[in-house]
């Protein structure tokens, strides 16, 4: 027990760990934010909000009508906000009165239009347009998937029958078998639609992983103190100094890995789950995510969420023991630090300039810490820019397109009757790529 207290009941260190854990948790938080303006926080909260009661208002309906419901929902908002800005045309409602009544399940929005707030009810609706964006992409992703499987398994019998695919025992052959056994395995999983704003906002936050490196690197450390103070050659020569000190310091890796997972990775999910409106459904399949559409595995997302802490933990443990033994083996423990950093640096830089270089990254500490997707992502390579291509994400730049200020912090618009007021335009839809996202190629950790 004497070196568990030693590492974990140090003040010091244990302040530095927990301090670590409110700066994740603010800069988690400060990641999610379009800008930092005042009152963004509140808009985004609203607009969360917004979307966890459409998802649960659209809950259990076909796949299929879901696009429809998503199509008006955004005539509402758009009825609203050019009706505010310019009198003309025909909408649903005559009066402010009739208009506050259209909009009664939006309070926030309709606070805006009573209190003829111009820059509060346009960046609201930029908040809210944003939101139906997103789950515009979520129900085309959904919408499409069992077509996209089936496209998979096509391609695989096609391409098989091309010469140069077809060499017995060629790498492009054994490629295309283990495709489309892979995605086999999933043709016939059910994806649902349900707010998955919270764990899609969580996966893309990548500072935790370098805050649970960060907090290993400490309790390695600590290992070393007793070169420094030149009892290494005591204690090594005790009873118990080698065997059992040993395993002593692999559990407190265990555990302060688990720490760490707690802290830098469980923490922010659960921030994000609850700004986001709830839970939702995490009995769903992982494929209902629209970041695991091309993601074989087949639980659901509370099984693949219970399998990332736990090879997160294991992960972290094993990077802290592959460190403690390089480190341990140098005499000198000031030089130990240098080649520490050395080290973490020239890896960081590599897997940043080499992260398509799939060998580099299985000897890439990074590469095992930084665990965004802990699968790893399965998509054939025929299909980036031709299948995906067509499965757009909708997108629509308010921003760029209403005020023509490029993103650009704006001022306050010009109220209904005063000069330069904008003419309604529609914005456009920017056409994107639907589940193939690089970022899975990140997943190191699901490696070991």
């Amino acid at each position: 027990m004497g070196e568990w207290k030693r590492v974990y009941l140090n003040g010091r260190r244990t302040g530095l760990l927990l301090l670590l854990a409110v700066l994740c948790a603010g800069l988690f938080i400060l990641s999610l934010l379009e800008q930092v303006t005042p009152g963004e926080f509140g808009r985004m909260m609203s607009a969360n909000r917004y979307t966890a009661s459409l998802a649960e208002q659209w809950r259990g309906v076909p796949i299929e009508e879901l696009s429809e419901l998503e199509r008006g929902e955004r005539q509402r908002l758009q009825n609203i906000f050019f009706w505010y800005f310019d009198g003309d045309g025909t909408y649903p409602f005559d009066t402010e009165e009739e208009a506050l009544k259209y909009i009664w399940d939006l309070p926030d929005l309709a606070r805006t239009v009573q209190e003829h707030d111009n820059d509060g009810l346009f960046r609201t609706y930029e908040a809210y347009y944003h939101a139906l964006d997103e789950l515009q992409a979520e129900i085309r992703h959904l919408d499409g998937y069992g077509e996209y499987l089936a496209e998979i398994q096509s391609q695989a019998e096609i391409r098989s029958q091309v010469s140069i695919f077809s060499k017995p025992g060629g790498f492009s052959v054994h490629n295309l078998a283990k495709t489309a056994k892979d995605f086999k395995k999933i043709l016939d999983v059910e994806v649902q639609f349900g707010n998955s704003r919270g764990i899609e906002r969580w996966l893309g936050f990548e500072l935790g992983d370098y805050f649970h490196l960060i907090a290993i690197i400490v309790i390695v450390l600590s290992f070393l103190e007793e070169r420094k103070r030149g009892l290494w050659p005591t204690i090594r020569a005790a009873w118990g100094g080698r065997g059992r000190m040993g395993l002593t310091r692999i559990a407190i890796l265990l555990t302060g890995s688990a720490a760490a997972t707690l802290l830098y990775s469980a923490l922010p999910f659960l921030l994000s789950m609850a700004l986001h409106g709830g839970w939702g459904d995490l009995t769903r399949s992982l494929q209902s995510v629209e970041s695991f559409g091309t993601c074989p595995l087949r639980a659901s997302i509370l099984e693949w969420l219970v399998q990332f802490f736990v090879v997160k933990t294991l992960a972290g443990a094993l990077v802290g023991l592959l460190l403690w033994c390089v480190l341990g083996s140098i005499a000198n423990p000031q030089f130990s630090s240098s080649v520490l950093g050395v080290t973490l640096a020239a890896e960081y830089a590599l897997s940043e300039r080499l992260e398509r270089l799939e060998v580099f990254q299985y000897f890439c500490v990074c590469a095992y810490v930084s665990t965004v997707y802990p699968v790893p992502e399965c998509e054939p390579l025929w299909l980036r820019g031709g299948h995906t291509a067509d499965r757009p994400v909708g997108a629509c730049d308010l921003r760029g397109a209403v005020r023509g200020l490029g993103g650009s912090a704006p001022g306050l618009p010009p109220a209904r009757g005063e000069p330069g007021f904008p003419e309604p335009n529609l914005p456009p839809r920017k056409q994107g790529f639907g589940c193939s996202s690089d970022t899975a190629h990140h997943g190191g950790m699901g490696r070991i």
